[in-house]
């Protein structure tokens, strides 16, 4: 993955972010996106951010 892909994405306050196995889903005041992650992509939400890894069978 690329150096960028290395650091955590802070979600601003009044954005929802919702993971449901493999769809992400953002809701924010300009409307709502929805998409597949792909399965070699690992993604984890802590503490107002998002990280994402590569999976161990990528």
């Amino acid at each position: 993955m690329s150096r960028v892909a290395k650091y955590p994405v802070k979600v601003p306050a009044g954005v929802d972010v919702k993971l449901d196995g493999d769809q992400l889903t953002v809701k924010g005041g300009q409307g709502t996106l929805s998409m597949n992650i792909n399965p070699d992509v690992v993604v984890t939400q802590e503490e107002g951010q998002l990280t994402f890894k590569p999976s161990e069978n990528a």
